[in-house]
């Protein structure tokens, strides 16, 4: 082998490894967690609490009541560091002839996170800026950012809209999620913030 060949595959070696290298450290590379920021300002006890209503258009609203889903979710912020949130969030779930309370059940929420991990959820729903929009909430007029997107999941198209503001635990105001099967509607989600408190 000669030498100019040799160093064209020494070139070659170093040249992928370098590029390796890079895209290694930008897979590593971190950035604020956008969940951690919402509750993050507030202290330990501060809650939200939420309606959830999905309207069910296929054979599966025969197994709810009216065809429709209902919960009520509360979120409860137990712990604030700098590292990370910790909350606790228990769901009440309505039945025919019962509810059903789920067991709290604990989400972490580090402050950071890894870039490539947010742009990949941010461009899965193909997440866009919408324009403000106030929500009222119990009296109070809250003034929210909107997020907005699409994507498909398996034959259906998934469209969600997010209305959020740091003005509240957690940050979420409401969200709306609609799924069609072609022009076929599937199921209308609705997540509707019905109150919220912070600690004292």
């Amino acid at each position: 082998m000669s030498n100019k060949v040799r160093g064209l595959l020494v070139l070659m070696v170093f040249l992928s490894a370098s590029a390796a290298a890079s895209r290694a450290a930008d897979d590593d590379e971190t950035t604020d967690n956008p969940k951690f920021k919402f509750w993050a300002k507030f202290k330990p006890g501060a809650t939200s609490t939420y309606t959830e209503t999905t309207k069910l258009h296929g054979p599966e609203k025969a197994n709810v009541p009216d065809g429709v889903e209902k919960k009520t979710i509360t979120y409860r912020l137990l712990s604030v560091s700098k590292d990370k949130v910790v909350v606790v969030t228990t769901v009440v779930e309505e039945d025919f002839l019962s509810t059903v309370e789920s067991a709290p059940t604990r989400i972490t929420f580090p402050a950071k996170v890894k870039k490539t991990n947010l742009q990949a959820f941010m461009q899965e729903w193909n997440a866009k800026e919408g324009t403000d929009e106030t929500i009222k909430v119990r009296g109070k007029e809250i003034k929210c950012k909107v997020r907005a997107g699409s994507h498909k999941v398996g034959d259906d198209n998934v469209e969600a809209k997010l209305c959020y503001s740091e003005e509240v635990p957690g940050g979420i105001v409401k969200r709306t999620r609609t799924t069609k099967d072609g022009e076929k509607l599937v199921a209308e989600t609705t997540i509707t913030l019905v109150s919220f408190a912070e600690s004292k």
